[in-house]
């Protein structure tokens, strides 16, 4: 709607309220039927026939801006499942501001494990509001397979100290398909999976729980699955080997055939380590090496008439139950336990591993190995393996989880 008039009051134009008047040229006298007539316009005080401009007039209700209703804006919450999200609003496109065209109110304990909600008040320019809602999450617990063997995985982790446990689900399908779980404290921080079904693999993953704002425990997401394969155990021609290594002791024997002398692989590098440790000044020496089944079946009954089967189980193999007979193991220097504080003995246990051998039976480990301390007695398993197995403090039956125990005491 358009008006030609000269300068009109605020006042003037207000009392045309809804009417249109048109003046035609300066000097017309014409009209439109709206209850005015030229002399009450002529009575205007600041009315100016010779300045006459054209401008627009709206209705009231037209002079009122239009607001952009919520619905047409985009909300956001970029989830951070450990964290209260943050909102982000857009409208064609464009970004809005916080606190210029919206507000935001979050829950007192917002930042709390458990579900809560967001009002997003719109304002300024637009109108309207909407109730998000999100839920924060624990962290996922940090997971590390500590040390796998011929049944079972240990598992290590570090979890949020305000978490109240943890959950372990391991199973042997990459989809977790008939899966078992494990609840366990949060206080724990190791846990091994035993008994598990030997020369297969596993996919293992944990979530860690906490008490939510309602009472409730919320669980974090999964941590990535952890994909392991057990150690390979099998037995060829009546040896048994894991990962390719030959495992004697009460519980693995050997064939009365088996073996004819020390390994040339294992023979140089103990040779190799007399000459390391002479360099030290330790003087080093084969007292014994390979013995055949018959030759360890008369050693073994000689300690049974002087001590008797369980006194002689404790320093003395059975015959096929000797790691000697695999051509493998060395005795040095002396089999005495006298021998067992002397410098050599120290030399050895600090320095064997560099040569790739292990002090099979350790000191405090008998129920384990089966054997009494012999600071003497390494076995040759090549320099990787003695890294890992000396580097762990463990004895061979336990990096591999295996028993030593004779089937007929």
């Amino acid at each position: 709607m358009k008006l030609e008039i000269g300068m009109i009051s605020a006042a003037a134009l207000l009392g045309l309220a809804a009417s249109v008047v048109i003046l035609m040229g300066a000097g017309g006298g014409e009209t439109a039927d709206t209850g005015y007539t030229e002399s009450d316009i002529n009575s205007a005080s600041h009315y100016s026939r010779s300045s006459v401009k054209t401008i627009e007039i709206h209705r009231a209700e037209d002079e009122m801006q239009e607001l952009t209703d919520i619905s047409e804006c985009t909300i956001t919450l970029k989830k951070k499942s450990s964290e209260k999200p943050e909102v982000e609003v857009s409208c064609n496109e464009t970004a809005l501001i916080e606190n210029e065209d919206y507000s935001l109110t979050y829950e007192k304990d917002g930042d709390t494990a458990g579900k809560h909600y967001v009002n997003v008040e719109m304002q300024g320019k637009y109108k309207g509001n909407t109730l998000l809602s999100y839920e924060i999450k624990p962290e996922a617990p940090s997971v590390t397979l500590y040390r796998v063997r011929t049944s079972d995985i240990t598992v290590r982790w570090k979890a949020d100290d305000k978490c109240t446990g943890c959950e372990l689900e391991y199973s042997m399908s990459k989809d977790f398909e008939n899966s078992k779980k494990v609840s366990l404290k949060n206080s724990d921080t190791e846990y091994t999976i035993k008994g598990l079904e030997k020369n297969k693999s596993y996919y293992l993953r944990m979530r860690s729980i906490v008490r939510g704002n309602d009472n409730e425990d919320v669980f974090s997401d999964w941590s990535s699955s952890k994909y392991e394969e057990l150690k390979k155990i099998e037995v060829k021609d009546g040896v048994t080997y894991v990962d390719g290594i030959i495992i004697v002791n009460k519980t693995y024997g050997l064939p009365s055939g088996y073996g004819s002398g020390e390994d040339p692989e294992a023979l140089r590098a103990f040779n190799e380590m007399c000459s390391g440790a002479s360099v030290d000044g330790i003087y080093l020496y084969l007292a014994s090496g390979y013995r055949s089944y018959s030759l360890q079946e008369g050693i073994y009954n000689e300690f049974v008439d002087e001590r008797g089967t369980e006194g002689a189980d404790r320093v003395s193999a059975r015959p096929g139950h000797s790691e000697h007979q695999t051509g493998l193991a060395f005795d040095i220097n002396t089999t005495a336990s006298s021998f067992n504080y002397t410098p050599e003995a120290a030399w050895i246990a600090e320095h064997c591993h560099e040569y790739g051998f292990i002090v099979r039976y350790p000191e405090d480990k008998e129920e384990i190995t089966g054997y009494a301390y012999e600071s003497w007695h390494v076995r040759y398993v090549g320099k990787e393996l003695s890294e890992k197995v000396t580097e762990s403090g463990l004895t061979l039956e336990e990096y591999y989880g295996l028993t030593s125990e004779y089937e007929n005491r």
